[in-house]
């Protein structure tokens, strides 16, 4: 599946919404999206979205970490650019205040356990079926509170 990102006028956003939502193969991920003007800004927002992930229980270890910034590097959050290495995404969590932050080992090891696009992803380490939805929910949850008003 691909994902496909739509600036649209207003006055159109609901007609679009509602012809989506007549094919059952398509979901919409992201409405009412606020597109950010400066890198302080989606930072900001960034921490504290990451903030409410953890207080929600859905960053349960350091190494959920990865899974947002693979799909960072995918592409899945428009105003961040993929990150060079694990240690500039690193460096970029503690400038915008993210708290308790995770290894460039940590990083790049489970990155490496990711195959495919999210959300398609297939994880190489042999976990559970539950594992592996609760892993992508937490670009799904984060995207949610990144772009969910």
């Amino acid at each position: 599946m691909k994902q496909i990102t739509l600036r649209v006028p207003d006055d159109m956003a609901q007609m679009i919404e509602e012809w989506a939502e007549r094919i059952p193969e398509m979901e919409v991920i992201k409405k009412n999206s606020l597109l950010y003007h400066d890198e302080e800004d989606i930072g900001k927002r960034l921490a504290e979205a990451i903030d409410m992930l953890k207080q929600d229980g859905v960053l349960l270890h350091v190494y959920d970490y990865t899974w947002i910034m693979v799909a960072i590097g995918e592409g899945v959050i428009d105003e961040l650019n993929a990150f060079r290495s694990a240690q500039n995404f690193k460096d970029y969590l503690e400038r915008i205040g993210v708290q308790p932050l995770p290894s460039r080992s940590t990083l790049n090891t489970f990155s490496k356990r990711v195959d495919g696009y999210y959300p398609d992803w297939v994880f190489t380490d042999a976990v559970d079926e539950y594992e592996c939805i609760r892993r992508k929910d937490v670009v799904k949850c984060l995207l949610e509170a990144l772009y969910d008003d």
